[in-house]
């Protein structure tokens, strides 16, 4: 599929589904904690961004234990493929003003802001907090 070609017609994912869609395609059957701190959402939002997602046949949920397990389905898959030419090209265009050095340095640093935010989250920062 080339990146002219234009994304299929239906319902789009949001930036918050693409991330817990290919977040799922990149780590099958992950725990629904671990996609959380992977894609820095909270487990409401969460939580209501998967169901969204398993209703829409995109995602399967399992539990096990006390955990519940993420699978991408073959749907979700197909819609990742669809879309990725566009997403690629909307990355292309937001860094084009950037040397591909400096393309490196922002993913790196935006890689340790992520980071950062997640312990910080993880620990629970938000409790307590006023303002």
């Amino acid at each position: 599929r080339g990146c002219s070609e234009p994304i299929p017609a239906g319902p789009k994912p949001t930036p918050q589904q693409y991330a817990i869609l290919e977040a799922t395609l990149l780590h099958r059957d992950i725990d629904q904690n671990e996609l959380g701190e992977r894609v820095a959402l909270d487990g409401s939002t969460l939580g209501e961004v998967v169901v969204r997602l398993e209703q829409r046949g995109l995602l399967q949920r399992r539990v096990v234990g006390r955990h519940r397990r993420l699978t991408l389905s073959d749907e979700g898959k197909a819609l990742l493929e669809q879309v990725q030419p566009a997403v690629e090209r909307a990355q292309q265009q937001i860094l084009q003003p950037l040397t591909a050095r400096e393309r490196e340095q922002l993913l790196r640093l935006l890689s340790k802001l992520v980071g950062v935010n997640n312990r910080w989250y993880s620990r629970g920062g938000r409790r307590g907090r006023t303002g």
